[in-house]
């Protein structure tokens, strides 16, 4: 009977350890880092030649002003580069975008970027924007607000906001 009990004892804890050796290596257990995609095709130079539009990511866009590059070659969240640029028709014809923030990395957006996002109200542009091309925001009827930050100086003693109401 002792035997018995001693072989139960060690069964059971044999098969428990393989219960939780399987649940801890489940592979359909979501990850903690997940990898967060980016949805823009960002070329070598930093240039963002095209934004992906969803429902979900398409209202209040706020560009990174860093992006990565995962082992398969997608554009992910990180740092190891700069977004330098706003590509020709980047947001064209984005029904669906009210506001973008432009970070201070960038410093030219090129031709027609915002070509005809009838939906857009305001743009957030930041302090280094040097270039913007021709027609950059045609065809955007309720663009109301470009808001440029802009500074004098560089201990921040003299900072302002201008404001262009369209």
């Amino acid at each position: 009977m002792k035997k018995s009990t001693t072989y139960l004892i060690l069964l059971f804890v044999l098969l428990s350890t393989v219960a939780i050796f399987v649940a801890c290596n489940d592979s359909n257990t979501p990850s903690t880092t997940a990898v967060e995609y980016l949805p823009f095709d960002i070329d070598k130079t930093g240039t963002i030649q095209r934004f992906y539009a969803t429902e979900t990511n398409s209202v209040n866009v706020s560009i990174p002003s860093t992006y990565s590059i995962d082992m398969n070659g997608k554009i992910i969240a990180g740092t190891a580069y700069e977004i330098k640029s706003i590509g020709k028709y980047c947001f064209a014809n984005n029904n669906l975008l009210e506001s973008v923030t432009i970070p201070e990395t960038v410093t030219s957006i090129q031709d027609n970027a915002f070509f005809n996002c009838s939906n857009i109200q305001k743009i957030n542009i930041g302090k280094n924007i040097c270039s913007i091309g021709e027609d950059v925001f045609e065809l955007c009827p309720k663009l109301t607000q470009i808001t440029k930050f802009i500074q004098f100086f560089s201990d921040n003693i003299f900072r302002f906001e201008l404001r262009i109401i369209v």
